[in-house]
């Protein structure tokens, strides 16, 4: 991501919002930190989500798969999916 030229994208989780709010976009979103994972995954899991996904905060932004995201499921969701890569070709995924 970049504002007039000025890439924005090496900053960790912990720079990064107020250099965004600086472009004063609907669009551009922020999620909060939350210090305890378990409970919200308890609470993705109460809402009926997929899950939840984690970043480590002094981690610079990345697209794509990084070894700095992590994406947990609901326990729920794995059950209810668990023969979902067949449907894809996909062994054991």
């Amino acid at each position: 991501m970049s504002h007039d030229g000025d890439a924005r994208d090496f900053l960790d989780h912990l720079r990064r919002p107020s250099q965004l709010a600086r472009f004063d976009c609907p669009a551009v979103l922020m999620s909060k930190s939350f210090g305890d994972g378990a409970a919200l995954l308890r609470v993705a899991e109460k809402h009926r989500l997929e899950g939840v996904v984690s970043k480590k905060r002094e981690a610079p932004y990345r697209s794509g798969s990084c070894r700095d995201w992590v994406k947990v499921k609901t326990a729920e969701w794995k059950a209810a999916n668990r023969d979902r890569g067949k449907l894809f070709g996909e062994n054991g995924r």
